[in-house]
């Protein structure tokens, strides 16, 4: 303003349809960061290769007229930030044939200082949201990693309790801690893809990376499992128990059931009932009759503890003669946290 002699001036900077006036001094200023459609003549005019001498700007922006300005002339440089049109820069006259080459000439290069500035703000503000993501990461990762310490102190009292062997105990306790380790791995690519939202994965890529494990040597288009259901989201605790309840079911299913035959197939299906889904695993074509057994075992124990006592849920059994059917019933609040 006191290189032209102009009575306002400012920036109109292009956000997605709007124009958002900024910066505005002299007679504009109550006009600060107000949104006008971005079709108006201006974002037309911002896109020309040089400055634009524009006679009562008025006539086009009504806005203005309504507060009871007029400037004869406006003298409008094309804005640019990282080689993108931006918007203008922009000075208005309180009389006629005010502007001339040097005002162009001088304004064109504030503009070029103005657009490397804008550029300089735009990278420390994403420099900053990505410094905030980091913390919120760290914070997170320092949380899960205290559940994950929580979960394995209590599988190793548990597992050692009903071990016959250190054997058996390792074998038990190797399968239960993997079955953890992949699902974290969801997770964490659920961070690369989410950014600072919720820790979550969805139930289908966590059951066939818990079950896919359990089928060594199998190509994919040989899976000898089908799964089938709508889009349910698994946030972080529901993951860990989820992942847990399958690898049981699973680690069975390779020892006595249905993985463990050639022929044997295993289908996983689930719906949203209400405020519950309803998750059914049948297997089929095991390698000799399923019968109840006299008792429970640790996996059968751990199974119904985490459905009832995590997801407020239920679990049937049902002991058929090719293979084991399973029907659980999981809160889908508690699923989705």
């Amino acid at each position: 303003m006191d290189v032209t002699g102009s009575v306002a001036s400012g920036l109109a900077l292009i956000d997605d349809d709007h124009l958002v006036w900024k910066h505005l001094h002299g007679t504009m200023t109550q006009f600060e960061n107000l949104r006008s459609p971005r079709t108006e003549r201006l974002a037309s005019i911002a896109k020309s290769e040089g400055p634009i001498l524009l006679a009562h700007p008025e006539r086009i922006f009504a806005w203005i007229a309504e507060a009871g300005l007029v400037f004869p002339e406006a003298l409008i440089i094309p804005l640019r930030v990282a080689d993108e049109y931006a918007g203008a820069l922009w000075v208005g006259a309180g009389g006629n044939n005010h502007f001339d080459r040097g005002d162009a000439r001088v304004l064109s290069e504030l503009s070029e200082f103005v657009g490397i500035a804008l550029q300089v703000i735009q990278e420390l503000a994403k420099l900053r949201k990505s410094l905030e993501h980091q913390e919120i990461v760290a914070s997170e990762m320092g949380h899960r990693l205290k559940n994950v310490f929580a979960i394995a102190d209590g599988m190793v009292r548990a597992t050692a309790k009903n071990a016959a062997t250190p054997e058996a105990m390792v074998d038990a306790l190797t399968g239960r801690l993997h079955a953890l380790e992949r699902s974290h791995a969801l997770l964490r690519h659920s961070v690369d893809r989410q950014q600072s939202e919720p820790f979550q994965t969805d139930l289908r890529s966590l059951l066939s990376e818990i079950v896919r494990a359990h089928c060594d040597g199998a190509r994919d288009m040989d899976w000898p499992f089908a799964l089938s259901g709508p889009q349910v989201a698994c946030g972080e605790h529901a993951t860990n128990g989820i992942a847990l309840i399958i690898n049981e079911l699973a680690t069975n299913a390779s020892k006595y059931g249905s993985l463990s035959a050639p022929a044997g197939r295993l289908e996983i299906s689930w719906v949203r009932e209400a405020d519950h889904v309803v998750l059914r695993w049948i297997e089929s074509g095991a390698p000799s009759v399923m019968t109840r057994p006299s008792s429970k075992g640790f996996g059968t124990t751990l199974i119904e503890r985490t459905v009832t006592a995590q997801f407020r849920g239920e679990v049937e059994w049902g002991w058929r003669a090719d293979g084991l059917h399973v029907r659980i019933v999981l809160n889908a609040q508690r699923l989705a946290t």
